[in-house]
């Protein structure tokens, strides 16, 4: 055989066996960068899960922090309303004679707590919604009697009928704004477990 033509086929001969590792290493090597990305991708995935749940838990925490200080300060403005609406109030208020100043604790602070906890009961509290405006509704009739029993000067039957009528509203108020704390109670050890 001629050395040119042996050379020649030993040089394809080789080719082949380069072309052959060749091809062979670039499958390995794309294997592995398959497994490699596979493993890349898993580990993302899983990255990305543990960040969304702690983004999930950070937020119901956030959101439970702003309920806790709504129910707080719906609480506290209850224990307000039920003293602002009271046997005492009445008293002091009738012994004073000074519409102008019972006209202006009803607006000024009576409604004023009311439509705060409103507000707050409506976005955190729900359910709660029918008892604030219960209440509400009782605070109307406290203040529209009591005014009506002050601007009476006699001790006659009717305006023992108009104080009997503030004091079922103080009752009333009372009773409904226990039932709420009570309710925001509940709410308060949901949360906290």
């Amino acid at each position: 055989m001629d050395k040119g033509l042996a050379t020649f086929i030993g040089a394809i001969i080789g080719a082949g066996i380069a072309i052959y590792v060749a091809h062979r290493n670039s499958k390995q090597q794309i294997g592995l960068l398959k497994e490699q990305l596979d493993y890349q991708r898993e580990l993302f995935e899983k990255e990305q899960k543990e960040k969304y749940r702690l983004l999930e838990i950070e937020y119901k925490q956030n959101y439970n922090n702003q309920k806790l200080k709504h129910l707080e300060e719906v609480y506290h403005l209850l224990s307000k309303i039920k003293s602002k609406c009271s046997s005492t109030t009445s008293y002091i208020s009738t012994v004073s004679k000074d519409l102008k100043s019972f006209n202006k604790l009803y607006t000024e602070e009576i409604v004023n707590y009311i439509n705060k906890i409103q507000m707050s009961v409506g976005l955190y509290f729900p359910d709660l919604l029918n008892d604030i405006n219960t209440i509400h509704s009782q605070a109307n009739l406290f203040w529209g009697n009591q005014q009506q029993y002050m601007s009476q000067n006699t001790s006659d039957e009717a305006n023992q009928q108009t104080l009997s009528k503030v004091f079922e509203s103080i009752n009333q108020i009372s009773s409904l704004a226990s039932k709420m704390q009570s309710n925001l109670k509940s709410e308060f050890d949901k949360i906290n477990t």
